[in-house]
């Protein structure tokens, strides 16, 4: 599942389901540089 903030910047809200956890990655995606990590959290509650 992705979200999209687009403007000067692109933000990419992505849950990635790795070793039976689900992740939620907040990545900072400028056109004019390499994409940063921004948050990195394990959703504990997700189903």
């Amino acid at each position: 599942m992705n979200f999209f903030q687009k403007g000067n910047n692109y933000i990419n809200f992505t849950l990635i389901k790795e070793q039976g956890l689900m992740l939620l990655k907040v990545i900072l995606k400028d056109p004019k540089e390499d994409p940063k990590i921004l948050k990195q959290e394990i959703l504990s509650n997700y189903e």
